[in-house]
């Protein structure tokens, strides 16, 4: 077993043939390794506390730090781990990595955030891959008395001890291994996590030794198995998020004479193997040993997985005796098998000594009726199903004995060639080396980008600048800029008359709302100046201001540092055009042809044209359009007809020139005698905005009375975060009849998060509230009653989240809408949400909660950026005074949602409003909603909705008592009735507010399961039920 003490990788083969879609640092077949690092490999840290060891691994594409899991085992100068550990760093203690949490070389001078750790020295651990020399990893270790351990970080193993025998198990990340009462393997598990079925396939380990023993005059035939073995003491173990380490000591029951030692048998577990060191038992002549075997034998679940070794290929595993191929094995040698199939896969490796006056050979045996290859007792479930392993014949075998193996588990239906790919990484393991390093302070250069100007339409270069380059060799510069794709286009950049020109800038990409530049060359730079020019050309409205970010910057490899200077590109007015559109008249029931008129154009290189006109759709309805005779004659045209607007697209390659008809659009004119009916230019535009039209409306007189339409519209409307409360505007509804309706509204759920409708001060508000439906990022709203609605105005209001960025917006679209009459024409409008200024928080609730002389307020955050905390404020509701009444203190940065509660005590009768002052970290704030509380006394009896709900550990039940000297009991129950738990029994309580705490357990102290569960408070013959979820 010459390798397995030399064994300090763990390789594995997951995902490198079947799996190959999954990210792989070492080409998907290292990843899984573990990197054992010995103190010696540290010595600037030797005597240090063990708690100040900490390791991480450096992301150079994203230029970060990760925290990574490791383990420290602490050992005596030999090989026993189980030592009273001094808790300091020795020569011989090891340190356990995994090999997939390594990362790219970190620039010298790129260190972590922690200022305690700048003053030690740092060790650069760099692996390499023996097969790919070229393969390089690095981690990094380092010394700090103020780094605290992640608590997110990937625990690999886990060990689940057996405190009054031997049946414990390890669970790893790639398997799980159970053992029976005598502590011997009896499951093997591959789970659907790791590539296999979650199935056990093992019935047990078997152990076999046959002879002849010359005991005085008496000679004694005996055939022992691994039921004779009889542990001795406690398994004694170390555990921990990467390795476990197991020991047990056996003595066997020899022909129930006498008890003979066999050991001490030592395993490590890692999370993808593990190795089987077994003891070295001396066999003496007197034993007369002539057979000694070793194997596993599968059970059932095992039929239809595959066999295979370096001479047999592919045997089926089906319970049904075959002639295969038992070649002696040569020993002292490496032999290895490997068993695959649905459950998973194992590949063993063994490296047996030679045992004298014997011959090693290959054992295998598949038959579920039973029996054995080598003629001795069967044990387990009396079947066999592969049971492979090793047999040893002669005649007064003797020598070192043990039972030594490794064995790997691995994803379901690997192929026979995995076997040899395992062998060789097993042969040939990550290896490492490590550097110290010290921490120098960086160098710091500047690159900005000026605050310019630029007028609608125009294109124009923008500088990128760099800085004093202190006497720094700079050949590669990489940066990202965000702008605002509304406001500026950025295709392209130009190093003409720059300080790289010349140099490789081939790798520019373009996204959206940003640009990422990536600049070489051998020769490094020589001077400030300006580095890059951005083509941008202004494509937003005159006044917007777009930002020019920086929101990577790196020289070279991180050295030195870039700091960045943001700047801004402000648009100015740019060349207007006049669009018009005639008065005019038309008579109900016929068509007419309106021109769309332009101004004169030369020159402007116009080729494009976006027209999108409303109309009153109750007098007018376009139809058709013509560009016969008009300045577009020849332009492709793409026409869009919607109720109450006429969208056209319009272009070519001839620009145009001139000025006089654009284009001519014929309306069927369906209003009644009088009725006017404007022309409005909700949207004109050349090209992409340049130059500017300045839209004339017109308008159609109608003559003649046409059936009633309703116009149902959203407004247009930008928001800068928070509750959002959007009207749907109707026109009149008087004498239509109209006793019901049900729309369908679309939104964008990236950017709105739809709360739901209120009827309150609306023309519904004389109708019951209506049905909701939401399904994400549309829902449905059907609403009736008894009495007509009448009137225009609102006729309900949609009350949404705005949880967008800045700049974003969502279309409002209706995608249906009906109504009780039938005698009517349904138009509608859609409207959008332009988002200025997200809050920083998302704030997905905020509620408040009268309590006797108190008030209670909750509010939680999905997610949270900078933020500092939350100043309390409130007023009273006719008051125009904002009071501060108090603080808490916010969670930073978090994708986690937060819960805050804050109690108002003390507080006098009367309708309060408040509102959250939230506080970012730089200074900048923005204020929620404000919500609306009336605070009295308690007068009634109540029992209040548990907090929070659903809940995970523990809920708190909140009840008002109006009188005193009452007997309460509170309870919950499921969903079955059954009592689960008596909070309170039989309790005499005064008047007042009271809170009760549930911690998830029966009245045994178990905890229950997850559910729907009901709390009931009873006084004498009055009680209140109400619902609560439990989710563990």
């Amino acid at each position: 077993m010459k390798n397995i003490f030399k064994i300090i990788f763990t390789p594995i083969i997951i995902l490198l043939i079947l799996f190959s879609n999954v990210k792989a640092d070492w080409n998907n077949f290292r990843d899984y390794e573990t990197i054992i690092i010995t103190g010696q490999t540290i010595p600037g840290f030797l005597t240090v506390s063990v708690d100040q060891i900490f390791i991480y691994s450096y992301n150079l594409t994203e230029n970060e730090w990760q925290q990574i899991t490791h383990q420290i085992d602490e050992k005596d100068d030999g090989s026993d781990y189980f030592i009273t550990p001094n808790q300091v760093i020795d020569s011989n203690d090891e340190i356990l990595v995994m090999a997939k949490d390594a990362g790219d070389k970190s620039p010298n001078k790129k260190w972590i955030e922690d200022e305690d750790s700048r003053q030690f020295t740092r060790y650069e651990i760099e692996v390499s891959d023996p097969n790919d020399p070229g393969n390089k990893k690095y981690i990094y270790i380092y010394r700090s008395g103020t780094l605290i351990t992640d608590a997110e970080l990937p625990v690999y193993m886990t060990y689940v001890p057996d405190n009054s025998g031997y049946s414990d198990t390890v669970k790893t990340a790639g398997y799980v291994l159970g053992h029976n009462s005598r502590g011997i393997p009896n499951t093997w598990k591959v789970p659907v996590s790791a590539g296999g079925s979650g199935i056990d396939f093992l019935d047990r380990q078997k152990a076999r030794i046959k002879g002849t023993y010359k005991y005085s005059f008496l000679t004694i035939d005996y055939d022992e198995n691994e039921n004779s073995m009889e542990g001795v003491g406690n398994i004694k173990y170390k555990t921990g998020a990467i390795r476990t380490i197991r020991d047990i000591k056996y003595e066997m029951n020899f022909m129930g004479l006498m008890n003979v030692t066999v050991g001490t048998f030592k395993y490590q577990y890692f999370p993808y193997h593990m190795v089987a060191y077994g003891t070295n038992k001396s066999l003496g002549s007197d034993y007369g040993i002539k057979l000694i075997r070793q194997s596993f034998d599968l059970n059932a679940n095992a039929i239809g997985m595959k066999f295979n070794d370096p001479t047999n290929i592919n045997i089926n595993i089906d319970g049904v005796k075959e002639n295969i191929g038992k070649p002696v094995y040569p020993l002292p040698d490496l032999n290895w098998y490997m068993i695959s199939g649905s459950p998973g896969t194992i590949v063993m490796i063994n490296e047996f000594e030679t045992l004298t006056n014997s011959t090693a050979s290959f054992y295998y045996w598949d038959k579920s009726g039973g029996g054995t290859f080598d003629d001795t007792g069967d044990t387990g479930d009396g079947k066999s199903y592969g049971d492979t392993g090793i047999l040893f014949k002669g005649s007064k075998i003797q020598g070192k004995f043990s039972i030594p193996y490794v064995t790997y588990f691995l994803p379901a239906d690997l192929s026979r060639e995995v076997g040899p790919i395992v062998v060789d990484l097993y042969q040939n393991p990550l290896t490492h080396s490590s550097t110290s390093q010290d921490y120098t302070p960086p160098v710091e250069i500047v690159v900005s980008i000026p605050d310019t100007i630029c007028p609608q339409g125009k294109t124009m270069n923008i500088p990128v600048k760099i800085g004093d380059l202190k006497e720094q060799e700079i050949s590669t510069c990489q940066f990202i800029i965000k702008y605002d794709s509304l406001i500026l286009s950025i295709d392209s950049v130009s190093t003409i008359n720059t300080l790289t020109a010349g140099w490789d800038n081939s790798a520019i990409d373009v996204t959206a709302d940003s640009i990422n530049v990536y600049l070489q060359n051998t020769t490094a730079l020589q001077d400030s100046g300006v580095l890059i020019y951005l083509i941008a050309t202004a494509v937003g409205e005159e006044g917007e201001q777009s930002f020019l970010n920086f929101d990577q910057t790196r020289f070279n490899q991180g050295d030195p540092i870039a700091l960045s200077t943001n700047g801004s590109c402000t648009i100015t007015a740019p060349p207007e055009v006049t669009i018009s559109m005639p008065d005019t008249t038309g008579l109900v029931n016929t068509s007419i042809k309106i021109p769309v008129k332009i101004s004169d154009v030369t020159d402007m290189n116009v080729k494009s044209c976006f027209l999108e006109i409303q109309f009153n759709p109750f007098i007018l309805s376009a139809y058709a359009v013509s560009d016969m005779g008009t300045k577009s004659e020849g332009w492709q045209i793409n026409v869009n007809y919607k109720i109450g607007m006429v969208t056209l697209n319009l272009f070519g390659e001839t620009p145009l020139t001139g000025k006089g008809s654009l284009i001519n659009i014929y309306f069927n004119v369906l209003g009644s005698s009088g009725q006017i009916s404007d022309l409005h230019f909700k949207g004109a535009t050349f090209n992409d905005g340049i130059p500017i039209l300045g839209p004339q409306d017109g308008q159609v007189t109608a003559i003649y009375i046409p059936p009633p339409e309703i116009l149902v519209s959203l407004p247009d409307t930008s928001v800068q975060g928070g509750l959002l409360r959007l009207p749907v505007e109707v026109s009149s509804l008087t004498g239509l009849n109209i006793l019901n309706y049900e729309m369908n509204i679309s939104f964008d759920n990236n950017l709105l998060n739809f709360i739901g409708a209120d009827i309150s001060g609306s023309l519904s508000a004389v109708w019951d509230d209506p049905v909701l439906d939401d399904f994400g990022d549309s829902f449905e709203i059907t609403a009736s009653g008894s009495i007509p609605l009448q009137g225009q105005g609102n006729l309900i209001f949609l009350e949404f989240d705005v949880v967008g960025g800045t700049g974003t917006y969502s279309l409002i679209h209706f995608e249906s809408l009906t109504v009780s009459s039938s005698e009517v024409i349904i138009s509608s409008s859609d409207g959008t949400v332009q988002i200025e200024g997200a809050i920083p928080v998302e704030l997905s609730s905020f509620t408040a909660e009268n309590k006797t002389k108190s008030v209670i307020l909750d509010w939680i955050t999905e997610t949270e950026s900078n933020n500092y905390g939350f100043y309390i404020q409130r007023k009273e509701k006719n008051s125009a005074e904002w009071e501060t009444t108090g603080f808490l203190k916010g969670a930073g940065t978090t994708t986690i949602p937060q819960s805050y509660r804050f109690v108002d005590h003390e507080i006098k009768t009367g309708t309060w409003q408040y509102r959250l002052n939230q506080m970012d970290l730089d200074g900048s704030n923005l204020f929620s909603h404000a919500i609306e509380v009336n605070v009295f006394f308690t007068t009634t009896f109540a029992l209040h909705q548990n907090y929070p709900n659903p809940f995970n550990s523990s809920t708190i039940i909140s009840y008002e008592l109006p009188e005193d000297g009452k007997e309460v009991n509170v309870r919950i129950f499921n969903l079955r009735g059954n009592l689960i738990k008596q909070l309170v029994e039989k309790e005499i309580q005064n008047a007042g507010d009271y809170q009760v705490i549930w911690n998830g357990t029966d009245d045994l102290e178990n905890r229950v399961s997850s559910g729907v569960y009901y709390y009931q408070i009873r006084i004498g013959e009055n009680k209140i039920s109400k619902k609560m979820v439990l989710i563990e």
